[in-house]
C-alpha cells in the first residue's frame, strides 16, 4: 500500500538500508535517521522536501526514507 502524503504532514526519517547485525554502522547519510519533520513540498522526480525540526534549512528525501507519523 502506498503512503499518502500532503503538505503539512508530519513524518519521521528512517533508514531504508539498515546495517546488518555484526557489521559496523555506516555513518554517511544517517544524520536524519530518527528525526521528525514536516512535509513542505514535492519535487519533479519523487523527491519530498521536508523541514526537519530544529534545522533552519530544508532537505529533499525519497519516499523510502520517511515514515508517516
Amino acid at each position: 500500500m502506498k503512503m499518502q502524503l500532503a503538505i503539512g504532514d508530519r513524518v519521521r526519517c528512517i533508514d531504508p538500508n539498515p546495517t546488518p547485525p555484526g557489521r559496523p554502522a555506516r555513518g554517511f547519510g544517517r544524520a536524519l535517521v530518527g528525526k521528525t519533520a514536516t512535509v513542505v513540498g514535492f519535487g519533479a522526480f519523487g523527491g519530498i522536501t521536508v523541514q526537519v525540526d530544529g534545522w533552519e534549512h530544508t532537505v529533499v528525501v525519497s519516499r523510502r526514507e520517511i515514515g508517516k507519523l
